[in-house]
């Protein structure tokens, strides 16, 4: 037997049996809209609004914050390096623009601690120039440094302007001796150096001058070409030598006195003790010569 619907003529039949068996659709109900009244409506209306402006008011407060934040960082970064700029670093070189040199690695090391614990140039100078210029520190203002710097900076740099005074004074004994030795005694050097100062033109005696500063081989050179200056002036006679033994002090009756063996022994520990086991050259070739003598002499 066919499934088959038989097929009818007439529409409105076939469209009958279309549908047989089949319920008719239902027409769709339309939903009916939510209407608020007018007091529901204000009050949504009211917390949507301030629902908005706490948003808001939140956004502005935490931008405000950040803001703050970020000022407040930058304010104790540049605290923070300011603290460090400022702070003393006992190791920064000597700025010799502002304070000069001395010329001695101890007494610019003086300088620097002096520059980097704060003290100024004025105040340095009235704390400790005019007791090193004398060359003696007992007469720096130990309490007032202290004062300024604190008592172990302060204990540094007095021991520091000691050392310096001792090594400047013991570099100036050195040059007497060899200026004595050069020109053959202090006498001599006493007559070459008053004439010098009117017999030899500025400029040259600022150049020697300098030379015999330095001490060593241009000091010997500078005393041999005043020597020859003075010699060879109108005037002026040539100088007689005379030997000179340790201090620089011309021997009595101009005479080298000879020294035994004993007594240059003697005369070598007192010039090591008194330049501190480093005898200047000078000194130490006049005490060889007073041996050589004394040899001479067989005794």
């Amino acid at each position: 037997m066919s499934d088959d619907k038989p097929v009818v003529g007439d529409p409105a039949e076939q469209a009958q049996l279309d549908t047989l068996g089949n319920p008719a659709p239902k027409a769709p109900v339309a939903k009916e809209p939510v209407v608020l009244d007018a007091a529901a409506q204000a009050a949504a209306d009211a917390k949507a609004a301030d629902d908005a402006a706490k948003a808001a008011a939140k956004i502005a407060a935490d931008a405000a914050a950040a803001e703050a934040k970020a000022v407040a960082d930058k304010a104790a970064a540049d605290a923070a390096d300011k603290a460090k700029a400022e702070e003393p670093n006992d190791d920064k070189e000597l700025d010799v623009d502002v304070w000069g040199s001395t010329g001695s690695a101890q007494g610019d090391a003086v300088l620097a601690l002096l520059q980097n614990s704060g003290v100024s140039t004025d105040e340095a100078k009235a704390l400790m120039f005019d007791a090193i210029k004398a060359g003696d520190p007992t007469k720096i203002d130990a309490a007032a440094l202290e004062a300024k710097v604190g008592k172990n900076k302060a204990t540094i740099i007095i021991e520091g302007a000691k050392n310096f005074v001792k090594e400047q004074r013991e570099a100036a004994q050195a040059i007497v001796a060899t200026m004595h030795t050069e020109v053959g005694g202090e006498a001599n050097w006493k007559a070459i150096a008053d004439w010098a100062k009117k017999g030899v033109p500025a400029a040259d005696l600022e150049v020697l001058r300098e030379m015999i500063d330095s001490g060593g081989v241009k000091a010997r050179l500078a005393a041999k070409e005043m020597k020859g200056l003075y010699e060879a002036a109108d005037g002026n006679s040539t100088l007689a030598k005379t030997e000179v033994i340790p201090g620089g002090k011309p021997p009595v009756n101009n005479k080298f006195v000879p020294l035994t063996s004993i007594q240059y022994a003697d005369q070598l520990e007192k010039a090591n003790k008194e330049h501190r086991g480093n005898i200047p050259e000078p000194v130490r070739r006049a005490l060889l010569d007073a041996r050589q003598k004394g040899k001479q002499q067989g005794i």
